[in-house]
């Protein structure tokens, strides 16, 4: 595909983990970015690794990074890259949402949280059972923290 990707504030395609979002900001066969918003108070994914390279740049608030057992808290204005095969985790931190632009090296990263988002009904909790099924399809590992 060789047409440019323009959006204005909000558009994009959107999904919700529970309270958190993501706006899909650009997906190529070989990359992917997204816009994460992530409230206070609630967790991120749980501590996993997978194959592709993750990284972060902070808009607002605070994210708070687990990367290979230790945290970090970063800014706005910090970034982190989280490469593929280490294991780590995020969440916002403090009293505030967090915003944030990731991006994956391999799209079926994107493909990889799309699954996730299905898996999250408007109300209620998410259907484990879809978890399970999109963390073994994208070789996904959970990790005992």
């Amino acid at each position: 595909m060789s047409e440019a990707v323009i959006l204005a504030g909000g558009q994009g395609e959107q999904w919700s983990m529970g309270p958190n979002r993501v706006r899909v900001l650009a997906r190529r066969d070989g990359y992917a970015f997204v816009e994460g918003e992530f409230p206070a108070g609630v967790p991120g994914p749980p501590l996993h690794r997978h194959d592709w390279d993750e990284a972060f740049y902070v808009l607002d608030g605070k994210l708070a990074v687990t990367v290979g057992g230790g945290v970090s808290i970063a800014w706005p204005g910090d970034f982190v890259l989280v490469p593929g095969g280490v294991a780590h985790t995020f969440e916002a931190h403090g009293d505030g949402e967090a915003r944030f632009l990731a991006h994956f090296s391999a799209a079926r990263g994107l493909e990889y949280i799309e699954a996730l988002a299905a898996a999250f009904p408007a109300d209620g909790p998410p259907d484990s059972g879809l978890l399970a099924e999109a963390r073994e399809r994208f070789g996904v590992e959970l990790v005992d923290g």
